[in-house]
């Protein structure tokens, strides 16, 4: 995602020769990510950038890389629903940079939603030809006008998705050239943090977005998270230390070039209910945990040998391992990297060297 760009929606693929994996979790590429659910009469999450009470909800890690694939930053991300609101927290592990009055001097995120299924990721593009226009996308952007744990967003204007004092705007975009304000209402509300304010400017930490926004809205420019998704999300930050003078708009780190993020609101199944699910369904896409379906050729491996292979290719470890019938496994590790499954099948190929 830019403040102009473009990628591929995710697929779930299959590798090449006898050995078949389909993955069953939530990774950037292949996946489905499990946010958390909870009930109305349970107060959910105080929008003040503090991650204290996001500790129970499911994360997903990410490496987000640059646009030129020189740089790269470690990320979390996490949301939550309830029948109302649905909540997001993104950390980023860097350092804190905030200068009043120097917006490229400060960091800066923006969080990408979907409104037309068929939209890119890059801005509404599929990040090769960035002038040709997929669909409508929905972006919750953040440049820092304001200080750490100050409410931003729609709270500073009743009409409009501008946010004049503190710069959390609502917008919208089909391309990198071509984004706006909403027309409507700003329907955000949000405030970061940072895990070592104290130290000041420079230091060493984890920042902390924290925003909501309800469910439903009544702008056609925002993104419908309504019903059970998925919903289609990307991620982009600035980091004020790119240059001397700060970010450019090209610079940004960005989980784009992978795919969407698919959120899906929900309980996290365990691993017996998922194995339940994928034996009467055949491989259908369970979310919420990071399983691994294997398929080796017949009678070439043992539970042991799929167990190594799957660890030794992909650098996970196998927590458990079901044999859901003759030469078929169910894996679960509890990561899959960002980088597992790329479309060079890279992981996969070599899972199934070792099987075969």
């Amino acid at each position: 995602m830019q403040k102009g760009d473009a990628m591929r929606a995710s697929r779930i693929h299959t590798a090449r020769g006898g050995l078949r994996i389909l993955v069953l979790a939530a990774s950037i590429l292949l996946l489905l990510f499990a946010a958390g659910k909870t009930t109305q009469a349970q107060a959910v999450h105080v929008t003040d950038g503090d991650p204290a009470e996001w500790a129970s909800v499911p994360a997903l890690d990410l490496a987000l890389p640059s646009l030129d694939g020189t740089r790269t930053v470690d990320a979390r991300l996490q949301v939550d629903f309830d029948d109302d609101n649905i909540y997001v927290l993104v950390s980023i592990d860097d350092d804190y940079n905030r200068v009043q009055g120097a917006l490229q001097a400060s960091g800066s995120l923006a969080v990408q939603w979907a409104i037309d299924p068929a939209a890119g990721p890059h801005m509404g593009t599929d990040g090769v030809d960035i002038q040709t226009s997929l669909g409508l996308v929905d972006l919750w952007h953040w440049e820092l006008d304001c200080g750490p744990d100050v409410v931003s967003g729609g709270v500073n204007l009743t009409t409009g998705g501008n946010d004049p004092a503190c710069n959390f705007d609502d917008e919208y975009a089909t391309s990198p050239f071509d984004r706006h304000d909403d027309a409507a209402d700003n329907f955000l509300q949000g405030a970061y943090g940072h895990s070592n304010l104290a130290a000041g400017e420079d230091a060493a930490g984890t920042w902390y977005w924290e925003m909501m926004r309800p469910r439903a809205t009544t702008d056609a420019q925002d993104a419908d998270l309504t019903g059970d998704g998925p919903f289609l999300l990307a991620l982009a930050y600035w980091d004020a230390d790119e240059t001397v003078d700060g970010w450019m708009d090209s610079g940004h780190l960005q989980s784009a070039t992978a795919g969407w993020i698919q959120v899906v609101p929900g309980e996290t199944p365990t691993v017996e209910e998922a194995a339940a699910v994928v034996t009467a369904n055949g491989g259908t896409c369970v979310v919420g945990l990071t399983l691994l379906v294997v398929q080796a050729p017949s009678g070439t491996a043992s539970a042991a040998a799929v167990t190594d292979a799957i660890e030794a290719a992909c650098s996970l470890t196998v927590a458990r391992l079901w044999t859901l019938e003759a030469g078929r496994w169910l894996a679960y590790a509890p990561g899959i990297p960002v980088d597992f499954g790329l479309t060079s099948f890279g992981p996969l190929s070599a899972v199934m060297a070792v099987l075969e």
